[in-house]
């Protein structure tokens, strides 16, 4: 599983523009729910090692990542079922369901912002930048973009298992 976290920027570029492209019907949804998995994968693989590496956690949490990950992807994977017509809600039903997903999408926005900031934070710490996160988060934000300003980093992070946090 760590060749997922430490796959080429290429590769993981060819894949954003790939699931760009999108074909009707359920080859579509299934490429759609394929990309949503593997990037939650990523993302978890990513996230876990940078943190494990660490010496200084300070305010991170990994259960709150994990948790909060768990959740925007499960939101994302229920937003395409449910929204793209393999279960589709007709009616007062799907007002209903149009509501509680409005919420639960202002939570998944959240959740997403805060695992953003826990792989920015951890690369900027593991850098030796305790401060200096926002670029990273940028990357992630524009992700197609910053894969191939972040991804080497995060190679280098994940194989060499360099740090440069002061608390070493």
């Amino acid at each position: 599983m760590k060749n997922i976290a430490t796959l080429p920027p290429w590769m993981l570029f060819i894949l954003c523009l790939s699931l760009s492209y999108q074909p009707s019907g359920l080859a579509g949804r299934t490429w759609q729910l394929f990309g949503v998995l593997f990037f939650a994968i990523w993302t978890y693989l990513v996230g876990e090692q940078l943190y494990n590496r660490l010496n200084n956690k300070g305010s991170l949490n990994l259960i709150r990542f994990k948790i909060l990950l768990a959740f925007s992807t499960s939101f994302i994977v229920l937003y395409l079922l449910m929204f793209n017509g393999i279960f589709g809600a007709s009616g007062q039903e799907s007002q209903l369901a149009e509501w509680l997903f409005g919420i639960a999408g202002l939570v998944a926005f959240v959740a997403i912002v805060h695992n953003i900031y826990f792989l920015s934070s951890c690369i900027s710490r593991l850098n030796g930048n305790n401060q200096g996160y926002g670029w990273y988060m940028l990357s992630f934000w524009f992700f197609p973009v910053g894969v191939w300003f972040i991804q080497p980093q995060i190679i280098e992070l994940i194989n060499n298992g360099l740090s440069k946090d002061p608390s070493s």
